[in-house]
Parts: C-alpha cells; structure tokens; sequence
C-alpha cells in the first residue's frame, strides 16, 4: 500500500480550478454497458464545473443520457464526473454558458450554438486526481469533492 497523507482541501480545490479554467480541451469518456468512447470536448468553466455543448445525435450525448457517469482527462489531470444535459443554448438559463463559450471558442460558438440539436451538459466532479513528479519519485493528489477531504499518495520510484 501506498503512503497517503491528508493535504489542504481548499489549496487543491484551488489548483485544480485554475488548471481548469486555463486548459479548455478534454478527453471525455462516456459508457454504456460494453460501450466505452472517448472523444475531445471543448469546455468552459465556473468552478471545478465544466460544461461544453454537443449535438444531441451524437453517441456521447445518448450514453450521457443513459449513464451520466462520465470522465474526463487532460495532461496529468484526470476527473471523475456526473454529466446533466441543460437544454439548448440558446435558452435564457444557459445565458451564462453562452457568454463564457463564445469568448472562448468563437468560431465553434458561431458554427454550431444556433443548430437547434445542439445541447449544453455540464458536468460536476466529484473526484479530480493530478499526477505529479519530484526527484525521481512520483505521487498523485486527489480531491475527494463529495466528502470535501484532499489527500497526497506516494509512488516512490521502483516500488513494487
């Protein structure tokens, strides 16, 4: 077993929001049953939530529906999720959504928002876990977000 130590929440919560919110393309992973895709999603954030839109015939947005466990990976940054479908993005809730995503994709905002198949999902971690390296030695942190707790594992090199 590795050794695990508790680390300060708030800190991690705050790297991991910032890592977020200056890397805005993911790997998202989708399920059902035996059926696992992974594509590339461009997001944009408010907190630890991303959220991205999608055209509602694709089959990631289909597993969402079906299975709202999803994950989504990026560097050495990897979260575990819940996906919920928020409706056109065009309607006044996602308002918020829209603002964020224009300025931040504009040429995908322009080409796709107004499809009317097209769907905002955001998802809410609830695990993120960052892979770091340090003198040869290697360790993740992961923030534990349900419970709110934050810890450090070690990978010493060459343990076995």
């Amino acid at each position: 077993m590795m050794d695990r130590t508790e680390v300060d929440y708030a800190a991690l919560e705050r790297d991991c929001a910032h890592f977020i919110s200056q890397n805005t393309t993911w790997a998202l992973a989708t399920a059902v049953s035996n059926h696992v895709t992974c594509r590339t999603v461009f997001t944009v954030n408010v907190g630890l939530k991303l959220y991205f839109q999608t055209d509602t015939r694709l089959t990631k947005h289909r597993q969402i529906l079906t299975n709202p466990n999803v994950a989504l990976c990026r560097d050495h940054v990897q979260i575990e999720g819940i996906a919920k479908d928020m409706g056109h993005p065009l309607t006044p809730k996602n308002q918020y959504f829209c603002d964020l995503y224009k300025r931040q994709h504009p040429r995908f905002f322009d080409t796709y928002t107004a499809v009317p198949t097209q769907s905002v999902v955001e998802v809410t971690p609830t695990l993120i876990t960052t892979w770091h390296h340090d003198k040869g030695n290697g360790y993740r942190n992961s923030l534990m977000i349900i419970a709110r707790k934050a810890y450090r594992e070690d990978y010493p090199a060459g343990a076995a």
